[in-house]
């Protein structure tokens, strides 16, 4: 998992949960991926999330990101300041105000294959929009790499 809301897994607005009804479990490949479990404190549940991914040394192999329709991916947005460079990036409000803990722009450097999921054609023009951008940070032109696929709804 790249990122996932503040909020319990039975939540609406989870990733984990949309992720796991829709693409894992129906594929049972649930043992292969590594959730946040949810704390009501929101800075133990980004320390207990940096520390799963380490117990698990678990890097470098594929990581799925979802796309915004403002060019962000994961919980990194465009021009933000990244300041802290570990494992996680917690994020106080993302665009829809809640709080999330997100994989770090570095962490996700470490994996070898980024599959971004692009959905709607608002979201495919956010991709193509940031990778022409070079004047602030762009977080989808700074993951792609050449083993980069961007999935469509087409």
């Amino acid at each position: 998992m790249t990122d996932e809301r503040h909020v319990p897994l039975s939540d609406p607005a989870s990733n984990c949960q949309m992720l796991l009804e829709s693409f894992i479990a129906p594929l049972k490949l649930e043992e292969h991926f590594v959730f946040p479990e949810y704390f009501d404190d929101f800075n133990t549940f980004c320390d207990e999330f940096r520390k799963k991914l380490d117990v698990l040394n678990i890097s470098g192999s594929l990581a799925i990101l979802g796309v915004g329709t403002d060019g962000h991916t994961a919980s990194l947005y465009p021009g933000q300041k990244i300041e802290k460079q570990d494992r996680v990036t917690p994020v106080e409000s993302g665009h829809d105000a809640l709080a999330r803990v997100s994989l770090s722009d570095k962490e996700l450097h470490h994996y070898k294959y980024k599959w971004f999921l692009a959905n709607t054609n608002d979201k495919l023009s956010a991709v193509h929009k940031a990778v022409k951008i070079t004047s602030h940070y762009e977080p989808i032109k700074s993951l792609i790499s050449e083993n980069t696929i961007v999935f469509t709804q087409e």
